[in-house]
């Protein structure tokens, strides 16, 4: 909550949401002032982790010169001025501030810093032998702001570092000087939410404010309260309560935390309420004007601070840009040159063809040169990097302003169809390693570029149906495997609406497909509806492997409903086609679900020999994790069913090591299940409990409830411990295991066959791995099937 009452204000005035970048007047001594830093006309909010690091590296022996870069608006200027200033009150060194963003020539950089320190009489020739025989025997602290349009002047900085013992250098700019001993600090975003910095060592995380005071005792982050701070200065009678705190965050996540955007959306809340605003910003740009007059035009808009590092590229790097802004979420190396390696320079240039082969800067660039440049200009920035390929990311708002520059200059249709075209293409690649060992890595590439996915099919739906009913009949395991299905069935519902219904193997496949995704969204009326007419379509078709996944899954409905001598029937006869057509991972799935309805219709022998040929069939195809990640739990199943608990437990243990390995979450709970029933019959009923507690967890942390079978299986475990314990007691362990980590309750119960301790996972876990119990889901162009 944001506090105890709803209607308490929240901050309090401030003074004018500017700061003065012009220095003050001169104050000499010894012909030269002592500080020179701007003063500061509104509070500094956060940055208290990032200012201690910057302080101690500057005052580390041999940090000479310090850089501090990032995107425009990020807030590098005023982080300078507020370590200076932390600098100057600590030490008696001289602090002086140079501002050089009017600056173009590199040349003009030294001149220009000896005047900012007073020194009399400076003639442009020779103001880097004054500055150096000036600064010689001092000590002091030169902050150089904005140095984009000189980066030239970095050897020479460095040659009067060397000349000047006494001198560090604190620079700001979207990018590094490049030079040999420079230290490069990399100044992010705000965070916007409060909450993340929760458990160990959070009061370090940067962008974390603990406590606020408004109200006493909130959690409120760097962004939210730089937002709420600069409301209150532009417009104190703006009170702000703990009900605009969802739309204060809301517009903080969607300006990216920037501090420039936040203060200028702040400005706007003159005339917008904050919940208005929110909405509003669904485009960015139009809205964050109107800066503070006193301010360059580059700092005044968002859209300047942007143009202000765009117009630093050559036509080469700008035409790069504008292609690379069509990505959403982020791409590969890979991806840019598939997408952006084609683009056109601004008109007028001469360069044409492949722009990671034109001439940038320095002749000829590859791909990562041009990125690289793109990188330390602090228009794109590093994302996460996968052990295959680094990827990199765009702020949303640097991201708008190369659309809007894509669609002035008349590219977004040719960027927004080479994006298409990339994005089959890796769909393609994918389909035979999702069927495969490697059906981990495919799906967090498929999941790392979903949203690239979704902005493709979007586009399809307007411009090529048919690529778009390609790429969804190729692309729907993704759906199914990472718990997307709801999403997946409106995709594939859309494009099979929007293409003929003549038969193809894409329109079956997304048919089939469609039936998956509505059985597992719960829909098994609708799921048969599809089933059937996929089934008739791939036997039109002659195509034996997609009848035979067709015929599994209506084997699975018939299962659900009750109708076990269907489903083995219908198990039996895919088997047949899969053996016919040489699907061999088919079989192997087939096997599986043979042995659980043999299981269920009370054969535990062969139930267990139909499950260890499963078993074998996987192993051979070197699909570790196909179902050797559930087989054993269904082992562990029978073996629990003829009393041998002992042999159940290391069977369940074993199934939850392969499942936690490769992120199959959907199957710990019913392996929870079956370990609480073994430490019950061992009569250890907290122990059950706990597991059983922990069972509804690893469902809820999927958005799950559990299963109907896996509830009839829990309802009975629970019962005979809740005997054993009484129900208070029951209630406790129960609530127990539900807290507890996931991480610690798989780790309690591997330690207990010596497989060691569990890693626990950081963030979010997404399922790579979704074996139904009672089902088995994968295949050859079919992963995920049900």
């Amino acid at each position: 909550m944001f506090g105890s009452s709803s209607t308490g204000p929240i901050g309090s005035p401030g003074s004018i949401p500017s700061i003065s970048i012009v220095p003050p007047p001169l104050v000499l001594l010894d012909g030269v002032r002592r500080s020179t830093l701007p003063s500061a006309m509104t509070s500094f909010v956060g940055r208290v982790a990032e200012t201690g690091a910057i302080v101690d590296l500057l005052g580390q022996d041999g940090v000479r010169l310090v850089t501090l870069t990032g995107p425009g608006g990020v807030g590098k200027t005023r982080l300078a001025i507020h370590v200076a200033g932390v600098i100057r009150i600590a030490s008696p060194d001289d602090v002086v501030f140079v501002p050089l963003a009017a600056l173009t020539d590199p040349r003009l950089v030294f001149p220009t810093i000896a005047r900012a320190l007073g020194i009399p009489n400076v003639d442009d020739r020779d103001a880097s032998g004054r500055l150096a025989t000036y600064l010689s025997d001092r000590t002091m602290l030169v902050v150089l702001d904005s140095v984009e349009r000189v980066t030239g002047c970095g050897p020479d900085l460095m040659t009067l570092l060397a000349a000047c013992p006494g001198v560090r250098l604190l620079v700001t700019g979207r990018g590094p000087l490049g030079v040999s001993g420079e230290h490069v600090f990399s100044v992010s975003p705000l965070q916007v939410r409060a909450g993340a910095g929760t458990g160990p060592g959070a009061r370090h995380r940067p962008g974390v404010v603990a406590e606020t005071p408004f109200p006493p005792g909130s959690p409120v982050s760097d962004a939210v309260r730089l937002f709420i701070e600069r409301v209150s200065a532009a417009s104190p009678a703006i009170a702000l309560t703990q009900d605009d705190l969802g739309a204060v965050t809301t517009i903080c996540e969607r300006l990216d935390g920037l501090p420039l955007a936040i203060e200028l959306a702040a400005a706007r809340a003159a005339v917008l309420p904050v919940r208005a605003l929110a909405s509003r910003l669904g485009s960015r740009l139009p809205l964050l004007t109107g800066g503070p007059r006193d301010l360059p035009e580059r700092q005044r808009t968002m859209r300047s601070a942007i143009a202000w590092s765009y117009d630093l590229l050559t036509p080469v790097e700008r035409a790069v840009f504008r292609r690379l802004s069509v990505f959403v979420g982020g791409f590969s190396l890979a991806a840019a040159e598939a997408v952006a390696g084609q683009a056109t320079p601004d008109p007028g240039e001469d360069l044409r063809g492949d722009l990671f082969v034109a001439s940038g800067r320095h002749g000829e660039a590859d791909p990562l040169t041009v990125i690289q440049t793109l990188v330390q200009g602090s228009l794109l920035r590093y994302g996460e990097r996968p052990a295959e390929d680094q990827r990199f990311t765009m702020l949303e708002t640097i991201r708008e302003f190369g659309l809007e520059r894509l669609e002035a200059e008349g590219e977004a249709d040719a960027a927004q169809a080479a994006r298409a075209d990339w994005v089959s293409s890796l769909v393609v690649e994918a389909v035979p390693g999702l069927a495969g060992p490697d059906q981990a890595r495919w799906l967090d590439r498929l999941e790392s570029d979903h949203d690239n996915v979704r902005a493709t099919l979007a586009w399809c739906l307007d411009r090529d149906p048919a690529m778009g009913l390609r790429l969804a009949a190729d692309v729907w395991p993704l759906w199914r495997l990472r718990f997307h299905a709801r999403e997946g069935l409106d995709w594939l519902g859309r494009v099979l609406a929007a293409t003929p219904l003549d038969p193809s193997s894409a329109r079956a496949n997304a048919i089939l497909g469609a039936g998956t995704l509505a059985w597992v969204q719960g829909e098994p009326d609708r799921a048969a509806t599809f089933l059937d007419q996929a089934r008739s379509m791939f036997a039109g078709l002659g195509d034996g492997a997609g009848e035979g996944w067709t015929l599994h899954a209506q084997g699975r409905l018939a299962w659900d409903a009750g109708e076990i001598d269907l489903a083995r029937e219908r198990f039996g006869a895919a088997l047949g086609m899969f053996r016919r057509t040489g699907v061999t991972d088919g079989a192997a799935m087939c096997l599986h679900s043979l042995g659980l309805a043999a299981y269920i219709a009370g054969d535990p022998a062969e139930a267990t020999a139909l499950l260890r040929q499963s078993l074998a069939g996987w192993e051979a195809l070197g699909f570790r994790w196909g179902l050797t990640c559930c087989v054993p739990g269904h082992l562990g199943d029978i073996a629990r069913s003829v009393g041998e608990y002992e042999r159940a437990a290391g069977l369940y243990r074993q199934s939850l090591a392969l499942n936690w390995e490769h992120r199959g979450l959907e199957n710990i709970s019913w392996i929870f299940i079956g370990l609480a029933d073994t430490h019950a019959a061992a009569g250890r009923a907290q122990d059950a409990a706990r597991l059983l507690g922990a069972a509804t967890a690893a469902r809820a942390s999927i958005g799950s409830p559990l299963r109907q079978d896996e509830r009839a299986d829990f309802d009975a475990v629970a019962a005979r411990v809740r005997v054993a314990l009484g129900d208070d007691a029951f209630d406790a362990e129960s609530r127990l295991g539900r807290e507890l980590p996931l991480a610690d309750a798989v780790a309690s119960q591997l330690d207990a066959m010596g497989r060691g301790k569990v890693t626990p996972r950081t963030g979010p876990i997404a399922p790579a791995r979704t074996v139904e119990h009672g089902s088995g889901m994968t295949g050859t162009g079919m992963s995920g099937q049900l």
